[in-house]
Protein backbone atom coordinates (compact mmCIF):
# COMPACT_ATOMS: atom_id res chain seq x y z
CA UNK A 1 0.00 0.00 0.00
CA UNK A 2 3.29 2.69 0.97
CA UNK A 3 4.11 1.76 -2.90
CA UNK A 4 1.07 2.33 -4.39
CA UNK A 5 0.60 5.69 -2.64
CA UNK A 6 4.53 6.74 -4.01
CA UNK A 7 2.99 5.33 -7.71
CA UNK A 8 0.11 7.73 -7.67
CA UNK A 9 1.98 10.13 -6.43
CA UNK A 10 4.49 9.93 -9.34
CA UNK A 11 1.18 9.18 -11.91
CA UNK A 12 -1.22 11.62 -13.80
CA UNK A 13 -2.58 11.76 -10.94
CA UNK A 14 -2.57 15.44 -9.08
CA UNK A 15 -1.60 16.03 -5.55
CA UNK A 16 -4.56 17.52 -4.57
CA UNK A 17 -6.50 13.59 -4.24
CA UNK A 18 -3.82 13.62 -1.60
CA UNK A 19 -5.61 16.43 0.39
CA UNK A 20 -8.81 15.11 0.05
CA UNK A 21 -7.56 11.68 1.26
CA UNK A 22 -6.22 12.96 4.70
CA UNK A 23 -9.81 14.99 4.81
CA UNK A 24 -11.88 11.57 4.52
CA UNK A 25 -9.34 10.21 7.39
CA UNK A 26 -10.30 13.40 9.13
CA UNK A 27 -14.05 12.57 8.97
CA UNK A 28 -13.60 9.04 9.59
CA UNK A 29 -11.92 9.84 13.12
CA UNK A 30 -14.47 12.23 14.01
CA UNK A 31 -17.22 11.12 16.17
CA UNK A 32 -19.27 8.64 14.97
CA UNK A 33 -22.56 11.32 14.79
CA UNK A 34 -20.55 13.03 11.80
CA UNK A 35 -22.31 11.85 8.68
CA UNK A 36 -19.41 11.67 6.38
CA UNK A 37 -17.63 10.14 8.88
CA UNK A 38 -20.10 7.32 8.99
CA UNK A 39 -20.36 6.84 5.43
CA UNK A 40 -16.67 6.68 5.03
CA UNK A 41 -16.72 4.21 7.46
CA UNK A 42 -18.27 1.98 5.70
CA UNK A 43 -15.28 1.69 3.07
CA UNK A 44 -13.82 -1.44 4.97
CA UNK A 45 -16.21 -3.95 4.43
CA UNK A 46 -16.85 -3.26 0.82
CA UNK A 47 -12.92 -4.35 0.80
CA UNK A 48 -13.50 -7.10 2.15
CA UNK A 49 -12.28 -6.25 5.66
CA UNK A 50 -13.30 -6.33 8.82
CA UNK A 51 -15.46 -3.27 10.11
CA UNK A 52 -12.83 -0.83 11.82
CA UNK A 53 -10.37 -2.39 10.05
CA UNK A 54 -9.33 1.29 8.77
CA UNK A 55 -9.78 2.93 11.67
CA UNK A 56 -6.53 4.69 13.57
CA UNK A 57 -5.21 2.03 15.93
CA UNK A 58 -5.76 -1.14 13.47
CA UNK A 59 -3.95 0.29 10.37
CA UNK A 60 -1.10 1.98 9.79
CA UNK A 61 -1.22 5.39 7.84
CA UNK A 62 0.27 4.56 4.57
CA UNK A 63 -2.05 1.64 4.21
CA UNK A 64 -5.51 3.94 5.30
CA UNK A 65 -4.68 6.82 3.45
CA UNK A 66 -3.37 4.67 -0.32
CA UNK A 67 -6.85 3.08 0.29
CA UNK A 68 -9.06 6.46 0.23
CA UNK A 69 -6.88 8.09 -2.44
CA UNK A 70 -7.91 4.99 -4.47
CA UNK A 71 -10.95 5.22 -4.25
CA UNK A 72 -11.14 9.22 -4.55
CA UNK A 73 -8.81 8.49 -7.65
CA UNK A 74 -12.28 6.84 -9.66
CA UNK A 75 -13.14 10.96 -10.30
CA UNK A 76 -11.51 12.54 -13.09
CA UNK A 77 -10.95 15.96 -11.29
CA UNK A 78 -8.15 14.17 -10.19
CA UNK A 79 -5.89 13.41 -12.77
CA UNK A 80 -3.99 15.25 -15.20
CA UNK A 81 -5.65 13.03 -18.41
CA UNK A 82 -9.39 12.18 -17.86
CA UNK A 83 -8.19 8.94 -19.51
CA UNK A 84 -6.29 7.75 -17.05
CA UNK A 85 -9.14 8.34 -15.02
CA UNK A 86 -11.49 6.10 -17.14
CA UNK A 87 -9.23 3.32 -17.14
CA UNK A 88 -8.51 3.24 -13.38
CA UNK A 89 -12.51 3.67 -12.82
CA UNK A 90 -13.19 1.09 -15.30
CA UNK A 91 -10.77 -1.52 -13.99
CA UNK A 92 -11.77 -1.15 -10.49
CA UNK A 93 -15.14 -1.79 -11.44
CA UNK A 94 -14.82 -4.79 -13.77
CA UNK A 95 -12.61 -6.60 -10.93
CA UNK A 96 -15.12 -5.95 -8.41
CA UNK A 97 -18.30 -6.88 -9.88
CA UNK A 98 -16.14 -10.17 -11.27
CA UNK A 99 -14.92 -11.06 -8.38
CA UNK A 100 -18.23 -10.22 -6.59
CA UNK A 101 -20.44 -12.53 -8.44
CA UNK A 102 -17.74 -15.35 -9.39
CA UNK A 103 -16.29 -14.96 -6.17
CA UNK A 104 -15.33 -18.98 -5.48
CA UNK A 105 -14.84 -19.27 -9.33
CA UNK A 106 -11.95 -20.68 -11.26
CA UNK A 107 -9.71 -18.13 -12.49
CA UNK A 108 -10.85 -18.43 -16.12
CA UNK A 109 -14.45 -17.42 -15.34
CA UNK A 110 -13.52 -14.84 -13.23
CA UNK A 111 -10.97 -13.28 -16.26
CA UNK A 112 -14.00 -13.90 -18.94
CA UNK A 113 -16.11 -11.90 -15.97
CA UNK A 114 -13.63 -9.17 -15.63
CA UNK A 115 -13.73 -9.00 -19.63
CA UNK A 116 -17.18 -8.21 -20.15
CA UNK A 117 -17.75 -5.66 -16.73
CA UNK A 118 -15.04 -3.88 -17.38
CA UNK A 119 -15.96 -2.85 -20.72
CA UNK A 120 -19.54 -2.49 -19.65
CA UNK A 121 -18.62 0.27 -17.16
CA UNK A 122 -17.48 2.19 -19.96
CA UNK A 123 -20.10 1.31 -22.36
CA UNK A 124 -22.96 1.24 -20.41
CA UNK A 125 -21.93 3.87 -17.63
CA UNK A 126 -19.02 6.65 -18.94
CA UNK A 127 -20.12 6.98 -22.37
CA UNK A 128 -24.19 7.19 -21.65
CA UNK A 129 -23.01 9.96 -18.94
CA UNK A 130 -20.67 11.44 -21.10
CA UNK A 131 -23.64 11.88 -23.92
CA UNK A 132 -26.19 12.87 -21.16
CA UNK A 133 -24.23 15.63 -20.14
CA UNK A 134 -22.74 17.07 -23.51
CA UNK A 135 -19.14 16.42 -21.98
CA UNK A 136 -16.35 15.51 -24.31
CA UNK A 137 -12.56 14.67 -23.33
CA UNK A 138 -10.35 17.30 -24.07
CA UNK A 139 -8.86 17.57 -28.13
CA UNK A 140 -5.66 16.41 -27.08
CA UNK A 141 -7.36 13.10 -25.11
CA UNK A 142 -9.16 10.07 -26.90
CA UNK A 143 -9.77 6.73 -25.52
CA UNK A 144 -10.70 4.16 -27.59
CA UNK A 145 -11.40 0.24 -25.85
CA UNK A 146 -11.64 -3.13 -27.27
CA UNK A 147 -12.15 -6.48 -26.10
CA UNK A 148 -11.95 -10.40 -27.75
CA UNK A 149 -12.15 -14.06 -26.71
CA UNK A 150 -10.71 -17.22 -27.98
CA UNK A 151 -13.00 -18.28 -30.43
CA UNK A 152 -12.45 -22.47 -29.38
CA UNK A 153 -10.10 -24.77 -27.58
CA UNK A 154 -7.46 -23.71 -25.07
CA UNK A 155 -4.34 -21.46 -25.09
CA UNK A 156 -0.86 -23.41 -25.54
CA UNK A 157 0.19 -20.88 -22.76
CA UNK A 158 -2.72 -21.04 -20.53
CA UNK A 159 -2.41 -17.08 -19.94
CA UNK A 160 -5.96 -15.93 -18.80
CA UNK A 161 -5.66 -12.35 -20.26
CA UNK A 162 -3.41 -10.36 -22.92
CA UNK A 163 -3.81 -6.34 -22.10
CA UNK A 164 -2.44 -4.57 -24.96
CA UNK A 165 -2.30 -0.52 -24.49
CA UNK A 166 -1.63 2.35 -27.44
CA UNK A 167 0.46 4.40 -25.87
CA UNK A 168 3.68 7.28 -26.80
CA UNK A 169 6.58 6.03 -25.93
CA UNK A 170 9.23 8.72 -26.01
CA UNK A 171 7.04 10.11 -28.23
CA UNK A 172 6.17 7.51 -30.80
CA UNK A 173 2.81 5.95 -30.44
CA UNK A 174 3.21 2.34 -30.34
CA UNK A 175 1.29 -0.99 -28.92
CA UNK A 176 2.63 -2.47 -25.43
CA UNK A 177 1.34 -5.82 -24.52
CA UNK A 178 1.25 -7.75 -21.22
CA UNK A 179 0.48 -11.27 -20.45
CA UNK A 180 -1.09 -12.26 -17.66
CA UNK A 181 -1.47 -15.44 -15.80
CA UNK A 182 -4.23 -15.62 -13.26
CA UNK A 183 -3.93 -17.51 -9.98
CA UNK A 184 -6.54 -17.31 -6.93
CA UNK A 185 -4.99 -16.35 -3.58
CA UNK A 186 -5.36 -17.64 -0.14
CA UNK A 187 -6.48 -15.85 3.09
CA UNK A 188 -2.92 -15.26 3.77
CA UNK A 189 -2.06 -13.42 0.48
CA UNK A 190 -0.05 -16.97 -0.80
CA UNK A 191 -0.55 -18.04 -4.31
CA UNK A 192 0.22 -21.86 -5.69
CA UNK A 193 1.93 -21.39 -9.08
CA UNK A 194 3.54 -24.40 -9.57
CA UNK A 195 1.27 -26.05 -12.03
CA UNK A 196 3.23 -28.25 -14.85
CA UNK A 197 6.49 -28.42 -11.89
CA UNK A 198 6.70 -24.59 -12.64
CA UNK A 199 7.19 -25.12 -16.17
CA UNK A 200 3.80 -22.83 -16.60
CA UNK A 201 6.51 -19.78 -15.02
CA UNK A 202 9.11 -20.58 -16.95
CA UNK A 203 7.19 -20.13 -20.43
CA UNK A 204 5.36 -16.90 -19.49
CA UNK A 205 9.14 -15.85 -18.28
CA UNK A 206 10.41 -16.68 -22.09
CA UNK A 207 7.68 -14.44 -23.53
CA UNK A 208 8.70 -11.30 -22.33
CA UNK A 209 5.88 -10.36 -21.39
CA UNK A 210 4.69 -12.36 -18.50
CA UNK A 211 3.03 -10.74 -15.54
CA UNK A 212 0.82 -12.49 -12.55
CA UNK A 213 -2.81 -11.44 -11.68
CA UNK A 214 -3.41 -12.53 -8.65
CA UNK A 215 -7.23 -12.50 -7.17
CA UNK A 216 -8.26 -12.06 -3.71
CA UNK A 217 -9.70 -14.56 -1.51
CA UNK A 218 -13.26 -14.37 -1.55
CA UNK A 219 -14.52 -12.55 1.47
CA UNK A 220 -18.26 -12.63 2.56
CA UNK A 221 -18.99 -8.41 1.40
CA UNK A 222 -16.28 -7.76 -1.47
CA UNK A 223 -12.82 -8.65 -2.23
CA UNK A 224 -9.37 -7.11 -0.85
CA UNK A 225 -7.22 -5.31 -3.47
CA UNK A 226 -6.21 -8.15 -6.99
CA UNK A 227 -2.52 -7.58 -7.71
CA UNK A 228 0.30 -7.49 -10.39
CA UNK A 229 3.42 -8.76 -9.86
CA UNK A 230 6.16 -9.61 -12.86
CA UNK A 231 6.86 -13.11 -13.97
CA UNK A 232 10.38 -11.70 -13.33
CA UNK A 233 9.78 -10.91 -9.89
CA UNK A 234 7.77 -14.13 -9.12
CA UNK A 235 10.73 -16.14 -10.64
CA UNK A 236 13.43 -14.48 -8.41
CA UNK A 237 11.58 -15.07 -5.46
CA UNK A 238 10.81 -19.09 -6.34
CA UNK A 239 14.43 -19.47 -7.06
CA UNK A 240 16.66 -17.07 -4.87
CA UNK A 241 14.91 -17.43 -2.05
CA UNK A 242 14.42 -20.94 -0.90
CA UNK A 243 15.75 -24.42 -2.49
CA UNK A 244 13.78 -26.47 -3.56
CA UNK A 245 12.11 -23.76 -5.23
CA UNK A 246 8.58 -22.71 -3.24
CA UNK A 247 5.81 -22.31 -6.14
CA UNK A 248 3.36 -22.93 -3.57
CA UNK A 249 3.26 -20.24 -1.34
CA UNK A 250 4.45 -16.68 -3.77
CA UNK A 251 3.25 -13.74 -2.24
CA UNK A 252 0.83 -11.89 -3.91
CA UNK A 253 1.83 -8.22 -2.77
CA UNK A 254 5.59 -8.65 -3.44
CA UNK A 255 8.22 -7.34 -1.05
CA UNK A 256 10.06 -4.80 -0.07
CA UNK A 257 12.44 -5.08 -3.33
CA UNK A 258 9.19 -5.12 -5.84
CA UNK A 259 6.25 -4.72 -4.59
CA UNK A 260 3.44 -5.57 -6.42
CA UNK A 261 1.15 -3.18 -8.33
CA UNK A 262 -3.07 -2.77 -8.04
CA UNK A 263 -4.30 -4.52 -11.21
CA UNK A 264 -5.96 -0.66 -11.98
CA UNK A 265 -3.02 1.53 -11.44
CA UNK A 266 -0.74 -1.17 -13.29
CA UNK A 267 -3.15 -0.90 -16.71
CA UNK A 268 -3.54 3.24 -15.92
CA UNK A 269 -0.31 4.28 -15.01
CA UNK A 270 2.57 1.57 -15.70
CA UNK A 271 1.08 0.31 -18.80
CA UNK A 272 0.50 3.88 -20.17
CA UNK A 273 4.28 4.93 -19.42
CA UNK A 274 5.55 7.62 -21.54
CA UNK A 275 9.28 6.11 -20.63
CA UNK A 276 9.23 2.62 -19.65
CA UNK A 277 10.95 0.42 -22.50
CA UNK A 278 10.96 -2.67 -20.11
CA UNK A 279 8.18 -3.50 -19.66
CA UNK A 280 5.95 -6.07 -21.68
CA UNK A 281 6.56 -5.54 -25.52
CA UNK A 282 6.78 -2.92 -27.96
CA UNK A 283 5.56 -2.94 -31.64
CA UNK A 284 4.84 -0.31 -33.90
CA UNK A 285 1.68 -1.69 -36.06
CA UNK A 286 -1.40 -3.69 -35.33
CA UNK A 287 -0.40 -6.34 -37.61
CA UNK A 288 3.15 -6.81 -35.42
CA UNK A 289 1.49 -6.62 -31.85
CA UNK A 290 -1.30 -9.47 -33.27
CA UNK A 291 0.85 -11.79 -34.35
CA UNK A 292 2.78 -11.51 -30.60
CA UNK A 293 -0.29 -12.65 -29.33
CA UNK A 294 -0.30 -15.88 -31.20
CA UNK A 295 2.20 -19.15 -31.05
CA UNK A 296 4.10 -20.55 -33.80
CA UNK A 297 1.14 -22.50 -34.51
CA UNK A 298 -0.98 -19.24 -34.98
CA UNK A 299 -2.87 -20.30 -31.36
CA UNK A 300 -3.65 -16.96 -29.43
CA UNK A 301 -1.11 -16.54 -26.49
CA UNK A 302 -3.67 -15.69 -23.65
CA UNK A 303 -7.88 -17.04 -23.53
CA UNK A 304 -9.14 -13.09 -23.33
CA UNK A 305 -7.78 -9.50 -24.68
CA UNK A 306 -8.72 -6.28 -23.37
CA UNK A 307 -6.93 -3.41 -25.94
CA UNK A 308 -6.96 0.71 -25.58
CA UNK A 309 -5.57 3.30 -27.43
CA UNK A 310 -4.84 6.86 -25.41
CA UNK A 311 -2.51 7.99 -28.47
CA UNK A 312 -5.60 8.31 -31.27
CA UNK A 313 -3.18 7.77 -34.36
CA UNK A 314 -2.68 3.26 -33.83
CA UNK A 315 -6.08 2.66 -35.16
CA UNK A 316 -7.12 0.49 -32.23
CA UNK A 317 -10.22 -1.21 -34.67
CA UNK A 318 -7.53 -2.94 -37.10
CA UNK A 319 -5.51 -4.33 -34.44
CA UNK A 320 -8.60 -5.96 -33.20
CA UNK A 321 -9.51 -7.11 -36.50
CA UNK A 322 -6.31 -8.22 -36.83
CA UNK A 323 -6.53 -10.56 -34.01
CA UNK A 324 -9.21 -12.92 -35.67
CA UNK A 325 -6.14 -13.86 -37.68
CA UNK A 326 -4.71 -15.61 -34.83
CA UNK A 327 -7.67 -17.26 -33.16
CA UNK A 328 -9.69 -14.37 -31.52
CA UNK A 329 -13.38 -13.77 -31.68
CA UNK A 330 -16.63 -11.80 -29.94
CA UNK A 331 -15.12 -8.46 -31.11
CA UNK A 332 -16.21 -5.63 -29.28
CA UNK A 333 -14.98 -1.83 -30.00
CA UNK A 334 -16.13 1.74 -28.79
CA UNK A 335 -14.85 5.20 -28.46
CA UNK A 336 -15.27 7.95 -25.99
CA UNK A 337 -16.48 11.17 -27.10
CA UNK A 338 -13.97 13.60 -27.39
CA UNK A 339 -13.45 17.22 -28.88
CA UNK A 340 -11.36 15.76 -31.89
CA UNK A 341 -14.17 12.79 -32.76
CA UNK A 342 -17.50 13.78 -31.42
CA UNK A 343 -19.58 11.14 -32.05
CA UNK A 344 -18.23 7.87 -30.68
CA UNK A 345 -17.81 4.73 -32.54
CA UNK A 346 -19.91 1.44 -31.51
CA UNK A 347 -19.99 -1.60 -32.80
CA UNK A 348 -22.07 -4.48 -31.33
CA UNK A 349 -20.61 -8.01 -30.42
CA UNK A 350 -19.51 -9.77 -32.60
CA UNK A 351 -19.82 -7.12 -35.22
CA UNK A 352 -17.58 -7.45 -37.85
CA UNK A 353 -15.03 -4.88 -38.61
Amino acid sequence: MRAGLERMAASEVRGGVDAAARQVLDAMAAPATAAQGTAWRGLAPTLGLAAGALDADQAIAEGRHYLVAQLLAMSPKHWSDPVGAILFSAAHYGLEVALRRKRSKPEPLKTEALLHHLHSAVEEHVIPAMDKSGAHLPEACTLDLGTASMQEGRDLLAADLAVVAGVNVLGRPMYRIVLFQAKNVTATGAADIGRDEGRQLDRLLSTGMGCYLFYPAAAARGSFIPTVRTATAVYREVWDDAFPPAFGRVDAYGDERAPGWDFAAFVSVAMSSARDLTLGRLFFDAESAARALADDRKQPLAAALIAFDRTGSLRLRDFIDATAGVGYGDQRFLSCPSERRPVHRHDAPGFPG
